[in-house]
């Protein structure tokens, strides 16, 4: 087995999390006022490998690509948190299949474990059937799992956590990178057994219809990047009503649409700003807040600097730089981005 040890990396920019995540990708929408932050610290371990991550209050959009099978574990800050547009059940796991995809959103900060597992080994390495979420494309699924066994995998990750922060060189050692994946992998595959309705797991469903409208509506911002998108435009583009579109909203994400579509704008302005190219034309902030959407510029300037804690010209003064850090306390190579 080829272990390449453990990183700390931390993020100061939602956009830093794009590509964060082996064979995921990601877009992170901050909620509340005061900066974004958030921190992943990395162990590969061979063929799979454990994320666990931190955040601070946002709307998470994710998606695996057609090669990764993802097992999630949030595990703090659960009292807002909602999967799918779900309410997080005690003890939960989440579930994704090669394609699939995910939204979140909590008020308080998190953290969560995440193991991708390469979808044409999963089968093997975590004995799911045939059924599984796990192996099939688009797929996912929420499961309750029992108290003890999901208290024990997240000790297990507490533990490998705290001491891969405290000594990072343990983890160049094969030994502890073997033992690491051993334990994970038994743990989860224990997590995952096909629930059973008498004190066992239990599946929580999903409303599918929901989450399609929520997804088309991140498609046609995604493809529409320069275009302040508005309410009523969505319900043209999508063909549903403005109260369907507000129950999908303020079910999944526990904020309304026009809520959304200010943050997610909000978040375009600043990635513009930071993206700035000194050999090219001037960018202006005024011009830039135009072109999404923000008429009143006052108002904007105080929106944005309460988000993103500093002024919209702060932010252009400082350009595109990475601002995303890895702790020098590390042990190993740098994670791979499969």
């Amino acid at each position: 087995m080829s272990c390449q040890g453990m990183q700390l990396t931390r993020f100061s920019e939602p956009d830093e999390l794009l590509t964060a995540l082996p064979g995921v990708t990601l877009r992170a929408v901050p909620l509340r006022d005061g900066g974004f932050d958030a921190s992943l610290v990395s162990f590969t371990l061979g063929d799979i490998a454990l994320q666990v991550g931190e955040c601070s209050p946002a709307i998470i959009l994710a998606a695996t690509n057609d090669t990764m099978s993802v097992v999630q574990l949030p595990f703090e800050g659960l009292e807002t948190f909602l999967l799918n547009g779900r309410p997080a059940p005690s003890c939960p796991v989440g579930l994704y299949g090669p394609g699939g995809g995910l939204e979140r959103v909590s008020s308080q900060r998190t953290r969560h474990a995440a193991l991708f597992t390469p979808v044409v080994a999963a089968e093997a390495l975590l004995s799911a059937s045939a059924a599984s979420p796990l192996l099939r494309p688009g797929a996912q699924a929420l499961l309750q799992a029992r108290p003890l066994l999901w208290k024990r995998v997240i000790d297990l990750i507490r533990a490998a956590t705290t001491t891969g922060i405290a000594n990072p060189p343990i983890f160049d050692a094969e030994e502890a990178c073997r033992s690491l994946r051993a334990s994970l992998l038994h743990g989860m595959h224990e997590l995952i057994a096909e629930p059973k309705q008498c004190g066992g797991s239990q599946i929580v469903r999903e409303s599918p219809a929901r989450r399609r409208i929520v997804r088309a509506a991140d498609e046609y911002l995604q493809a529409n990047p320069a275009r302040p998108i508005y309410t009523d435009d969505l319900c043209g583009a999508l063909g549903i009503s403005t109260a369907r579109l507000a129950d999908a909203f303020r079910v999944t994400f526990g904020v309304s649409p026009h809520r959304f579509l200010k943050l997610r704008r909000l978040a375009m302005v600043r990635a513009a700003l930071r993206s700035r190219d000194n050999d090219g034309p001037p960018l202006f902030v005024r011009t830039v807040a135009l072109m999404h959407g923000f008429w009143h510029f006052g108002q904007f300037a105080r929106d944005y600097r309460a988000l993103y804690g500093e002024t919209p010209s702060a932010t252009l003064a400082r350009g595109h730089g990475p601002s995303r850090q890895r702790d020098s306390r590390r042990a190993g190579s740098t994670v791979s981005k499969r």
